[in-house]
């Protein structure tokens, strides 16, 4: 029989890892699972400079690195795989991934925020490889060397600023009157005198390699390699029963970005992940 966890965690984001390291040092047995690199979305972070501690601003994937090698130092196993489905029995949650299923006491749901849809029919049109959201610069195939920001708020402006300092080529559209980003990513847009116009919403756009032509709706038209979306993440639980969301039993925690859909801090995460793991060293039998 397979030995259960006392704790999993799903996701390995800052609330993810906090989670892990937390209980690594009470002794737990715990372990995280990722679909994808560790760090979640806190790796797209241009500068990171309120998080306290630092000497200094940080990039998102400096800081993250710097959570991995912590993981790393208390020898947390990681399993890079997607949850599909979860159950309980009297005693245990089984996490079904794609390739494995995990056994645990106890679980810890840090599994950040996923992209809204965009339900246009140009996108339909359009090499799927070229419509991004939510990416860290780093992640940006080689062959893009110019993109098309579609929002105007705190991570359109951040992405921006990442990509030029990538030397990638960025335009943030944004549809409403202003910029609705805080005043100091504005401020640093201007001083990198970043490409910012209010061109409405795209009303449609089509592909002549290598660019994608778009027109807006006030008639304005621009040509770029690659679009990435900023217009606003969701919560994702389907791979959770609907009674885990509305009476979760016990043993489930949830942290991070999934539950404080408004307020998404790298410390506030830190925060939910390390209370999470706080409450099942509690009840640790």
């Amino acid at each position: 029989m397979t030995i259960p966890y006392e704790v999993t965690i799903i996701g390995a984001g800052p609330a993810g890892m906090a989670s892990a390291i937390q209980l690594a040092r009470y002794g737990c047995k715990c372990c995280l699972i990722e679909k994808d690199t560790l760090g979640g979305s806190a790796r797209c972070a241009w500068k990171v400079e309120n998080y306290p501690g630092l000497e200094k601003p940080l990039t998102g994937i400096a800081l993250m690195e710097r959570f991995q090698k912590d993981v790393s130092n208390y020898n947390i196993p990681i399993i890079n795989n997607t949850v599909s489905n979860v159950y309980t029995d009297e005693n245990y949650f089984h996490i079904q991934a794609e390739s494995t299923t995990i056994i645990s006491k106890k679980l810890i749901v840090a599994c950040g925020l996923i992209p809204r849809d965009h339900h246009y029919s140009w996108i339909k049109k359009l090499p799927q490889n070229l419509i991004l959201s939510y990416i860290p610069a780093c992640d940006i195939p080689s062959y893009i060397h110019s993109i098309a920001i579609i929002g105007g708020g705190d991570a359109a402006v951040d992405q921006g600023i990442s990509f030029s300092s990538y030397g990638i080529q960025s335009t943030i559209c944004f549809r409403k009157e202003n910029l609705t980003a805080n005043t100091c990513l504005i401020q640093e847009a201007y001083k990198l005198n970043l490409d910012m116009r209010n061109l409405h919403i795209i009303e449609d756009a089509n592909y002549n390699a290598p660019y994608i032509d778009i027109l807006f709706t006030n008639g304005k038209q621009l040509s770029t390699h690659a679009l990435n979306f900023c217009t606003g993440k969701k919560q994702y639980f389907d791979f959770l029963p609907p009674s885990f969301i509305q009476q979760p039993p016990n043993g489930l925690y949830f942290a991070g970005d999934c539950i404080h859909t408004h307020d998404r801090h790298i410390a506030i995460a830190c925060g939910d992940g390390i209370s999470a793991a706080m409450h099942c060293i509690s009840t640790k039998e």
